[in-house]
């Protein structure tokens, strides 16, 4: 996709999928920069100015949704009986595009081999 011609410019898109971001992904992305001003200032009265907290104490995470929340997420268990987490990535077709035309590699021998972890079965991802 070309991000300077899209037909809607009402909508916030990732670059790299080409989906538009949910209204509080957008919303967290657009407020990103004031929010995190207004963290900076918070740390900066409290712990050096009116000193009520100490320099060293926990900084609270201000967990701001981006374009990584969209990446889905399935349980696998293996043969040992334990349950992993695996996220899909995003980015690894388009790693894979670029370290094959580094190494001069064909798409259809790079598109022969999974783009996860494990194998998707069929809707796995996307159920």
């Amino acid at each position: 996709m070309n991000p300077f011609e899209m037909e809607n410019k009402d909508n916030l898109y990732c670059v790299s999928s080409g989906a538009p971001a949910p209204s509080d992904i957008e919303q967290d992305l657009l407020q990103a920069d004031k929010v995190g001003k207004e963290a900076h200032e918070t740390f900066v009265q409290g712990r050096m100015v009116k000193q009520t907290k100490s320099v060293h104490a926990p900084i609270k995470k201000l967990r701001l949704k981006t374009f990584a929340n969209l990446a889905k997420t399935i349980k696998v268990t293996g043969q040992s009986k334990k349950t992993k987490q695996i996220t899909s990535e995003r980015n690894v077709f388009g790693q894979l595009v670029v370290l094959a035309l580094k190494h001069e590699i064909s798409m259809e021998r790079v598109l022969s081999y999974p783009l996860g972890p494990v194998s998707a079965s069929p809707g796995g991802w996307n159920a």
